[in-house]
Parts: structure tokens; C-alpha cells; sequence
């Protein structure tokens, strides 16, 4: 992970683009801000379901196909591990928490990445979103963070629920600040001289 300075701001010219949950502006059956990849393969539709019942608000559960079921899949008695990963790509902001679940009882969460770097502590939950976590210290952007699980192959499907997150500062408001500043010290200036 890259740490910013206190005045490392926004590229000019760059507006932010914030890290959606997943669901989140859904076009038709399709989350346009998240892509889903099987195995090795590259990246392709994220598909919206809502297939675990009651667990979404305004955020639901993404999957590799329209119907939820990935190609190839066996029944859990096989164990035959299969594995997937979850995508997206954020701009101008330095830190941000989530929850998260994999629609997969038997799904083990191998990595979470930020700009392809393993972030440590960094997980998933089984059907549940009971744990939060938060990645912090992020480069200005564009940053991509990614999302690696292995599942049995049936309905491996993730929801991701972004809680917060925090805005890089842009030039223009670091400059309004800085202003502020030398001013307050113009001030205090002219008043011990007073």
C-alpha cells in the first residue's frame, strides 16, 4: 500500500470516483461498477441477485452469471474447489471500511488486494457481514481493489456493503486551506508586533 501525505491531494483534473457496494446502480441485471472473473479467466459482468433473503439493504449480492449457478459446478460432496475474484476501481479516496459475505457455506476468502497487494487483515464472512473491515493509506488513485475467494463451484457469489470511506482532498481545497493558514499566521504576526 502507498501512505499520502497530509497535503497530497487529487491529481488536477481527476474527480474522485467512490468505491460502490456491490448492487449499487445496477443497469438492468448488471452492477457496472464491479466485474466477476472464474479461476484464472478474465474479468467479465458482475450479475445482481439477491438470492440469500433479508441480508441486503441497498447493496446485494454479485455472481459470475445471470442465474447464480457457475459453470461446471459440482455438489459439496465432491470438494472440488473452484476460484473466483470480485473487482473494482475507485478514485480520490484514502481509506474506506466494508462488510462483506460469500453466498458459499464452504467458501475460504484467499486474499483481498489493493493494486494487486495482499492487504493484511483484510477478509470475508460466510453468509454473514458481522465483521467490518477497514483498508487505509490509499494513493490518491486510481486504485483497484480486488477480492479472491474459492468456493465449491455452485452459487459463489459475493455482497459487499462499503460503509464509509474517506475523500482525498482536492488541489483547489488544499489551497483554500493552505491560504487560510498563512493568513491565521499573518495575523498572529501583526498582533505581536501590536
Amino acid at each position: 500500500m502507498t501512505t499520502i501525505s497530509l497535503l497530497a491531494g487529487m491529481p488536477a483534473g481527476v474527480s474522485a470516483q467512490p468505491l460502490m457496494s456491490t448492487g449499487v446502480g445496477t443497469v438492468g441485471s448488471i452492477d457496472p461498477n464491479w466485474t466477476f472473473r472464474f479461476g484464472t479467466g478474465s474479468y467479465g459482468d458482475a450479475f445482481v441477485l439477491n438470492r440469500a433473503g433479508g441480508m441486503s439493504g441497498s447493496y446485494n449480492w454479485i455472481y459470475g452469471t445471470a442465474t447464480g449457478s457457475i459453470p461446471g459446478g459440482f455438489p459439496d460432496q465432491n470438494k472440488t474447489r473452484f476460484s473466483y475474484s470480485a473487482r473494482s476501481v475507485f478514485t480520490g479516496i484514502s481509506s474506506f471500511s466494508y462488510k462483506c459475505a460469500i453466498d458459499d457455506e464452504f467458501a475460504t476468502v484467499s486474499s483481498v488486494q489493493i493494486n494487486g497487494a495482499v492487504v493484511a487483515g483484510a477478509g470475508c464472512d460466510q453468509y454473514n457481514m458481522s465483521n467490518e473491515f477497514t483498508v487505509s493509506n490509499l494513493a490518491p488513485g486510481p486504485n483497484t481493489v480486488e477480492f479472491n475467494w474459492t468456493g465449491n463451484g455452485i452459487t459463489d457469489g459475493v455482497m459487499i456493503h462499503v460503509t464509509s470511506q474517506t475523500q482525498v482532498p482536492e488541489p483547489a481545497t488544499l489551497g483554500m486551506v493552505a491560504t487560510g493558514l498563512v493568513g491565521m499566521m499573518g495575523v498572529a504576526r501583526r498582533r505581536r508586533r501590536a
